[in-house]
């Protein structure tokens, strides 16, 4: 029989069956981190689970909890664990995962009535249950058709709509007793592993809350979000004018050639909260003298900023704007990433010496001269434009 070398992080190596499960693997072999357990593994570089079958030569790490890679397997498997527990406490509802919310996801339900607090109790109760039969959760491949008709079977309706367009012959997915999700990702093995959680209410719906980044195996104190909450309710209503609120609905929109007319209404949505964010701004004339834009690189700052000053404009204002690409430090000055990349994203990439020393200045009256900053060359240097608040 065809066999397959594996080498662990140690530099030892040895010939296993082709086919042999990385969990099989552990069995035999010194794997992981001290006492801690190994929740999933990098094979060649890949995140996979413990049911991954080795077909070619491959390089094993361990993932345990205190890792990147294994927190968020951690928490994928969290969901699929209260998928399991509402499956059997609430067989007749659908429950539909929102978005994160702190160290958290917010839940609710699809038929918009919210959840009591016996409801909670009782998804708590059931979970920790599955925790302590620690049943196995397996990876494995079945038919499109026989996918699709599981998730049409169980009310599964945006997964339903993710596969429509895909013709895949087979699929990944994940089982535990009666409970099937298509996979987007790898699971911990068995339930025994997810001890750390809890469900707390937040009307309309709950939060399904895990530990901390720098904490994996205790959760901390929770800590509210209205206002992060308020713009995820926001979003949500703008989902029901778009009537798009998942992946599927939007390739259906494509498909029946509604996405042009879906991209005016999006964008009228927004033109309208942009006015309305330039109102307040109005509201706070005399006081309010400086407007800051936050989000990672390409996420439309500067059209954000634009359109914005367009707003600012009509009601009589004069804004400057400055763009902080242009307050980059030399590169030999630029904060490197675990991997020994530049981190463009670190806030020390940023002069933020010069940022507030142009601040004060425009503040105080005074001109200032913004710089430039060269990518091509990762030097900053005088831009010869002036520029003085009105």
């Amino acid at each position: 029989m065809h066999s397959v070398r594996v080498t662990l992080p140690d530099g030892t190596q040895a010939e296993y069956p082709h086919g042999t499960r990385v969990a099989d693997v552990l069995e035999n072999a010194t794997f992981g981190s001290g006492n801690t357990p190994a929740i999933a593994v990098l094979a060649n570089n890949q995140l996979t689970s413990l049911y991954y079958r080795l077909d070619v030569n491959t390089e094993l790490e361990a993932v345990t909890m205190e890792t990147r890679e294994g927190q968020r397997v951690y928490r994928r498997s969290l969901c699929f664990l209260l998928a399991m527990a509402a499956q059997d406490i609430c067989p007749k509802r659908h429950l539909v995962i929102g978005h994160s919310l702190g160290n958290g996801y917010y839940y609710r339900f699809d038929d918009e009535l919210p959840i009591t607090d016996e409801e909670i109790e009782r998804l708590q109760q059931r979970m920790q249950e599955l925790v302590e039969q620690d049943l196995p959760i397996v990876r494995r491949l079945i038919s499109y058709t026989d996918a699709l008709e599981y998730f049409e079977k169980h009310r599964m309706h945006d997964t339903a709509l993710l596969l429509k367009h895909r013709n895949d012959a087979k699929l990944p997915v994940y089982t535990c007793g009666q409970t099937m999700d298509i996979s987007h990702g790898p699971l911990v093995p068995s339930t025994g592993i997810l001890s750390y959680f809890e469900l707390r209410k937040y009307e309309p719906g709950f939060i399904l809350r895990f530990p901390r980044d720098s904490d994996p195996y205790r959760l901390g104190p929770f800590e509210a979000s209205p206002i992060l909450f308020s713009i995820y309710q926001e979003y949500k209503q703008w989902g029901k004018i778009l009537n798009v609120s998942s992946a599927g609905k939007l390739n259906e929109l494509t498909v029946s050639n509604g996405i042009k007319n879906f991209i005016r209404v999006a964008e009228a949505l927004q033109n309208k909260k942009i006015a309305e964010i330039a109102d307040r701004i109005n509201d706070r004339k005399g006081t309010a003298r400086i407007i800051l834009i936050a989000g990672p690189s390409s996420s439309g700052k500067t059209t954000f900023a634009k359109k914005l000053s367009i707003q600012l404009t009509v009601l009589g204002f004069q804004p400057v704007s400055i763009g902080l690409d242009n307050y980059f430090v030399p590169r030999e000055q630029t904060p490197l990433d675990e991997d020994g990349n530049y981190d463009f994203e670190h806030l020390e990439a940023i002069d933020i010496q010069l940022l507030n020393e142009h601040l004060e200045a425009l503040l105080n009256g005074s001109e200032v001269e913004l710089p430039s900053f060269s990518f091509k060359t990762g030097t900053r240097s005088p831009s010869g434009h002036m520029i003085r608040l009105p």
